[in-house]
This record gives structure tokens, C-alpha cells and sequence, in this order.
């Protein structure tokens, strides 16, 4: 009887011991949850604020096919990516060669886009305007505004933000980037780089 009972006690002592852990383990379970959401909280805050690597975006339904159908109306000079939740223009009909001046050609897709912005599915986006060029040097009469590439993409990404202005998306939304040669779609031709390279996405 008193080795049973010497038994008992180390088995409740262990017992005791092991629900100690477990109740530790559980706290530790729920500081690390608490960590996760808070970290999960911080990147999608900072994807918002214009994180440029983006995956893949979920835009709402309304404004996938909002956008889907907005790309169907002017197939020549705009194309819609869903996966990145961009939508991209074709510089070669969006400016003159080595200028930065919007062609009033495309100012119709960038006022139906504006309203698409300002619609109920997308207000709460913020929107980022990002020019691209090919690796074509710029020539010497266009470096007397731009000497470089990505002087010249950062310009013209400044012009649409302009026009997107006046067709009353508000500046508080709006920024913009320009990479130059150095985003390229695909790889450049040897001689004259590519026209898909040449492109302002939103």
C-alpha cells in the first residue's frame, strides 16, 4: 500500500508538472499568434502603400470586371492584367517618339479609367502610375530634356498622373515611378528594343 501510494503522489507530480508546460506552451501559442497577425497586418499595410513586387492582387469582383471590360473597349492601346491588378498603356500610342506629352488619342481610355478609380469598387485604392522605356539610348535632341531613359519614363508617368488629375482622381491618391530600361516585359531586340518594353502601367 505505501509503495502504491508513493506512486500515486510522483504520478500526480508529474502530471502537475506536465499541465504546467501545456499551460505554458498555450501562452507561447498565443504570443506568436497574436505576432503572426500583427506582422500579417504590417505587410498588407505596406502593400498598400505601393510595395511594387506584388504577386498576385484579389481586386473585388466589380472591379475586375469593371476593368476586364474597360480593356475590351480600347483593345489597341490598353491591356489588363488581373493578376497584378494593373493596367497598361502602349507608349508608342500613348506618346510621340522622345516626348512626354499625352496624345490626345488616348485621353478618352485615361478619363473612362479615371472614372473607373472613382467608382465605389476602387475608391479605396490607391493608385500608382509606372512609365517604362525599351534600352533604345536616347537621342541627342530628346537629351535636352531627358538625358536618360528613366529621366524620360519617370516624365511621362508624371504626365498621366496629370491627366488622371484632371479627370478628378484626387492627388491624395496618386503617385508615381518611372524604371527606365530596367523593367523590361521582355527581352530587348539587339538593335532597336522592344515596342511591348515601351509602356506606362497603372
Amino acid at each position: 500500500v505505501a509503495s502504491l501510494e508513493k506512486e500515486r503522489e510522483s504520478l500526480h507530480q508529474e502530471l502537475d508538472e506536465k499541465t504546467a508546460l501545456a499551460s505554458t506552451l498555450q501562452a507561447e501559442n498565443e504570443r506568436l499568434e497574436a505576432l503572426r497577425k500583427k506582422l500579417e497586418a504590417e505587410l498588407a499595410k505596406a502593400g498598400a502603400l505601393g510595395d511594387v513586387q506584388v504577386v498576385e492582387v484579389k481586386l473585388p469582383a466589380a472591379l475586375d470586371e469593371a476593368l476586364r471590360k474597360f480593356a475590351e473597349q480600347y483593345p489597341d492601346a490598353v491591356e489588363y492584367d488581373p493578376k497584378r491588378g494593373a493596367v497598361r498603356w502602349k507608349s508608342d500610342l500613348t506618346f510621340d517618339l522622345g516626348s512626354d506629352v499625352v496624345r490626345d488619342s488616348v485621353k478618352a481610355s485615361l478619363k473612362a479609367f479615371a472614372d473607373i478609380v472613382n467608382s465605389a469598387s476602387a475608391r479605396s485604392f490607391e493608385v500608382v502610375v509606372v512609365g517604362h522605356t525599351d534600352n533604345v539610348p536616347i537621342s541627342p535632341t530628346t537629351a535636352k530634356k531627358f538625358p536618360t531613359n528613366w529621366h524620360l519614363s519617370a516624365h511621362r508617368a508624371v504626365s498621366v498622373m496629370f491627366v488622371l488629375h484632371d479627370d478628378g482622381v484626387q492627388y491624395e491618391r496618386m503617385g508615381v515611378m518611372g524604371y527606365g530600361e530596367h523593367r523590361p516585359r521582355v527581352p530587348n531586340q539587339a538593335r532597336g528594343g522592344d515596342e511591348r518594353n515601351r509602356r506606362v502601367e497603372i
